[in-house]
């Protein structure tokens, strides 16, 4: 939260969660690849014809690239606020240390 006068507040603890949060999140997308197989394997009627197991493998790997992808954008998400916090706190510490040896 920032204020009018440049004044930034946060809240490490809150940071370290949003972090597992976001990593968390990234985790349940395997139980959706999951689903996402599933429900293909039950349209393999739409499949049929001379194209049919060329595009069904492409719709698999569609699933997995995706899931990966997201994977990705959301470990990286979690891996900057995690390091965002920790230059926070590193920061605050610093601050302090200059201070005391004032």
């Amino acid at each position: 939260m920032t204020f009018g006068d440049g004044t930034m507040i946060y809240h490490p603890a809150g940071i370290v969660d949003l972090s597992s949060t976001i990593i968390s999140v990234s985790q349940q997308l395997d139980q959706i690849a999951e689903e996402a197989h599933h429900l293909l394997a039950g349209s393999q009627d739409f499949f049929q014809g001379p194209q049919g197991a060329t595009q069904y493998a492409q719709a698999q790997h569609l699933i997995n690239q995706g899931i990966a992808e997201g994977k990705s954008v959301l470990y990286n998400q979690g891996g900057v606020v995690e390091e965002v916090g920790q230059n926070m706190s590193n920061t605050d510490t610093a601050v302090g240390n200059g201070f005391m040896s004032v």
